[in-house]
């Protein structure tokens, strides 16, 4: 194998290597953003969990200001009609109203988790074609380059009639 041979191996190894570079780049960043949609999903679950244990928590501490206020009228021997009833009344209403917020504001969070995660996945189809793009890519022009450097410098070096 002459120089010339040499030089087109050379070539041919180092455009195969920036191809595969260039795919490999774009698997690598479809990974990472399939990894990030992954850990987005797990946050939008454990937030809906925390919220839904956070309610909860509020509709026990809500029972127990009920309790006490009920102890609190039935020790004094206040009657459960007027302006009583409407004080616990409203506390359960108002406790209610809480616990739903916070489930509320849970689910909220967890949607822009959701949202995140599937702008991730989105991401990483877009970076494994354009891996797979880059290194198409490079084939063609760096083959081309190669093509036509010892395309043109083969023909000027053979005999008339060989190839």
């Amino acid at each position: 194998m002459g120089m010339e041979g040499v030089l087109l191996t050379a070539g041919l190894v180092g455009m195969g290597i920036q191809a595969y570079g260039n795919y490999r780049e774009g698997m690598d960043a479809a990974e990472a953003s399939r990894y990030n949609a992954d850990i987005s999903r797990q946050s939008a679950e454990m937030t809906e969990r925390a919220g839904a244990l956070d309610a909860m928590r509020q509709r026990k501490q809500v029972s127990r200001v009920l309790g006490m206020q009920k102890a609190q009228y039935g020790a004094r021997g206040v009657e459960w009609t007027g302006s009583p009833l409407n004080v616990m009344i409203e506390s359960a209403t108002e406790g209610e109203l809480d616990a739903q917020m916070i489930e509320y504001n849970s689910k909220v969070k967890a949607a822009g988790y959701m949202s995140q995660a599937s702008y991730d996945e989105r991401l990483a189809d877009m970076y494994g074609r354009s891996g797979l793009y880059k290194a198409g890519s490079t084939i063609l022009t760096q083959g081309a380059n190669i093509a036509m450097t010892y395309g043109t410098g083969i023909k000027k070096s053979t005999k008339e009639g060989e190839y």
